[in-house]
């Protein structure tokens, strides 16, 4: 299994002010009542714009669950499909190899660091075998200089960059470690596994789905 080291050098934080009260804004002058309208209109239009938002979500992630039960269904590699409406509209629906990384370890309930749940999920659906088949672990090193003088932050990071490769990445710095589909998995996922596990994979491992509708005028 491959290791991947990348640095993230910096780290800024802005600090935040303590909480204060409401505070009290000037009001715009309006003498013909136009800026009245003007906020009515905004926020009516606001609010059946969010109504539409929560509508638009609501179909959006059924298609998607209906592009992802069709690939599960097929034995070949998830890609790009298409509804169409009876008014002639169309939306594509891709299934892109992409897939968000998953933090190794998190925080037990008694503060100590134990296997992410998710990942003990994937082991127990996939089969630990074919976990370590389809999956890498990444290390990714984060560091904030603005704890350090600024005299030493460029050889600080020169050091690091050197250590990093003293030791060809093999875990000489590691701070967080991920697991992440390789590209093979993918390709072969609806031919190494059953619909059933595709579908309890996705709850763990969800394939992100690329969506673009297009009306007709």
């Amino acid at each position: 299994m491959s290791n991947k080291s990348s640095f993230s050098l910096g780290g800024l934080k802005k600090k935040t002010s303590a909480g204060k009260g409401k505070k009290e804004y000037p009001l715009l002058p309006d003498q013909d009542g136009e800026i009245s309208k003007s906020v009515a209109i905004l926020c009516d239009v606001k609010l059946k714009i969010d109504q539409l938002e929560g509508i638009k979500k609501i179909h959006e992630a059924e298609l998607k669950g209906a592009a992802r039960e069709f690939a599960f269904k097929g034995r070949e590699a998830p890609g790009t499909v298409k509804a169409i409406a009876e008014n002639g509209a169309t939306v594509s629906l891709s299934m892109q190899n992409r897939y968000y990384g998953i933090d190794a370890t998190s925080e037990g309930s008694n503060g100590e660091e134990i296997e992410n749940p998710r990942i003990t999920q994937l082991k127990r659906i996939m089969g630990e075998p074919s976990f370590e088949r389809d999956m890498d672990r990444e290390v990714s090193v984060t560091i904030d200089l603005t704890k350090f003088d600024p005299e030493f932050r460029q050889e600080i990071v020169e050091q690091l960059v050197g250590i990093s490769e003293m030791y060809e990445n093999q875990g000489g710095i590691v701070a967080k470690e991920q697991y992440k589909p390789k590209e093979s998995f993918h390709l072969n996922r609806c031919d190494y596994y059953t619909e059933e596990q595709n579908h309890e994979i996705n709850k763990q491992l969800p394939m992100v789905v690329m969506l673009r509708a297009k009306g007709v005028k």
